[in-house]
């Protein structure tokens, strides 16, 4: 069954690209291996864009990170789409499982605020 569930997500959509989850480090950041086509990859910490999650530091941290990684696991196949880097260089991506919008989500769940 599992395998079945990495097939429908391999299947991004038009201006999504194929990721594999490696770690979730906090609720706003992810360590994806991005398929950048022409076999070229990048693996690399990821900021979520358009949201911002409590520092682990924070009573709210733990609790978001938490939700994040019962959401993706390592190892998990997923799609993504951006194409700009944020302030420190991570590269700013919205992440797209079988469940959807991963950004919206953890924003939905009330473990992240939404960024104007």
């Amino acid at each position: 069954m599992r395998h079945l569930v990495a097939l429908a997500v391999l299947a991004c959509a038009l201006g999504q690209r194929p990721a594999t989850v490696i770690r979730v480090i906090d609720g706003d950041t992810v360590v994806l291996r991005m398929d950048l086509g022409f076999e070229s990859q990048l693996e690399g910490p990821c900021r979520l864009a358009g949201i911002d999650a409590p520092e682990l530091w924070t009573a709210a941290g733990v609790p978001a990170r938490n939700w994040m990684v019962a959401r993706l696991t390592a190892g998990e196949p997923v799609c993504f789409e951006g194409s700009k880097r944020e302030k420190y260089g991570r590269p700013l991506v919205t992440i797209f499982d079988l469940g959807g919008n991963v950004n919206d989500a953890i924003a939905a769940a009330g473990h992240a605020r939404r960024l104007p």
